[in-house]
């Protein structure tokens, strides 16, 4: 079929897989056993009674087997774990889905969520973990599961403006099937280049990533 101008709006975050190191058990290149000490219930009773603004009452030991430590260890570390398990994942299924998507439709374009501005020990823990962009799309920092392990005062202002410019950016796209807004402070080009949603603690910083 050609001549299609419809278009889509894939999304994806950087460590998305850090919200499922159970899964390292799945195969020996991943490490083989998972990837979180916590139990679902330990986790949820932790996220209920965290203090964000008070020094760290947890430690990423508590969380992360030693096999998997430090956290940043080339090849065997949670980071090149979880970012082994991406790529045979989630970022497999991306370019699979996007790539296919390109195919049909007039265009197609695709942000990847990098904020990982959390305070410590969650930056290296979760990071820009699955789902985690999905407040900063809607405006919503409210109660929800991991709001106490991620939103600060201090990681407020540019977590803010990074949560505008998204949405301003999914406005733009509801209303003209284009996601460009000045406000995004740089052109939105379509896949297989992506638009990369980061800030620091003071403001955003988006750039752009070729494939």
């Amino acid at each position: 079929m050609t001549g299609v101008q419809t278009c889509a709006l894939p999304i994806y975050t950087r460590d998305e897989t850090k919200l499922f190191p159970q899964l390292f058990a799945l195969s020996p290149e991943l490490g083989g056993r998972s990837g979180r000490l916590l139990s679902d219930a330990q986790v949820f009773s932790l996220a209920w009674r965290y203090d964000p603004e008070a020094p760290p009452q947890t430690t990423a030991a508590q969380w992360i087997p030693a096999a998997y430590l430090p956290v940043d260890m080339p090849a065997t570390g949670f980071d090149a774990r979880a970012e082994k398990l991406d790529r045979v994942w989630f970022s497999a299924i991306r370019d699979d889905m996007l790539d296919a998507l390109r195919t049909r439709q007039g265009a197609v374009w695709a942000y990847e969520f990098e904020w990982d501005e959390l305070p410590a020990p969650f930056d290296r823990i979760f990071g820009a973990a699955h789902t985690f962009d999905l407040p900063f799309m809607f405006g919503n920092f409210g109660p929800s599961l991991y709001a106490r392990f991620s939103f600060t005062r201090a990681n407020a202002p540019g977590r803010l403006a990074l949560s505008d410019a998204m949405m301003r950016s999914l406005g733009a796209f509801a209303r003209q099937g284009r996601p460009d807004d000045p406000a995004l402070g740089a052109p939105w080009p379509a896949w297989p280049s992506r638009l990369v949603f980061d800030a620091g603690p003071a403001d955003k910083r988006i750039s752009v990533r070729p494939r």
